[in-house]
């Protein structure tokens, strides 16, 4: 499941995260990275949202993605959701496959530069014709409260 989000658009410079500060990296394929985003990016995306809405369970990163996990089909193992800012599609056929349990494609979705999405991270899922680096803030729930669910959902 995706979904649009009416939040506003941002402006982010290139170097809006830590490359000498990682995060996660696939270790199963390579083509999946994530870094630390800069405090002052951080603090645009916070100001966003309402206040206490970030905790331990809420981590505002950057999401660099290649070819080599191109076709992946996957759940996410340790995150319940994610809020995605596309910056850089991957190319202009790139585009995200949802899936159900028996992992067949059953939709598609072509995020645009500058558009919020909630992803159900939980869901089966995989990008696709990505070409060159696709390159997203990323907002993950590794666990949603009520309260955070509630504010998401009335941007829907």
């Amino acid at each position: 499941m995706i979904k649009t989000l009416k939040l506003p658009k941002i402006k982010l410079p290139d170097d809006f995260y830590h490359l000498e500060y990682p995060g996660f990296k696939s270790t199963k394929k390579s083509g999946y990275y994530s870094y630390h985003v800069k405090k002052e990016i951080k603090e645009k995306v916070k100001a966003l949202f309402p206040a206490n809405f970030f905790n331990d369970d809420v981590k505002i990163m950057a999401q660099i993605m290649d070819s080599g996990v191109d076709g992946v089909v996957h759940k996410d193992v340790s995150r319940v959701c994610a809020i995605n800012y596309m910056l850089h599609t991957g190319g202009k056929d790139a585009h995200l496959g949802l899936y159900n349990e028996e992992k067949e494609l059953t939709d598609t979705y072509k995020q645009v530069p500058g558009e919020w999405c909630l992803l159900d991270t939980q869901k089966y899922h995989a990008i696709r014709e990505v070409v060159s680096e696709r390159i997203s803030l990323t907002i993950q729930f590794f666990k949603i409260k009520k309260e955070q669910s509630e504010w998401i959902n009335a941007l829907l």
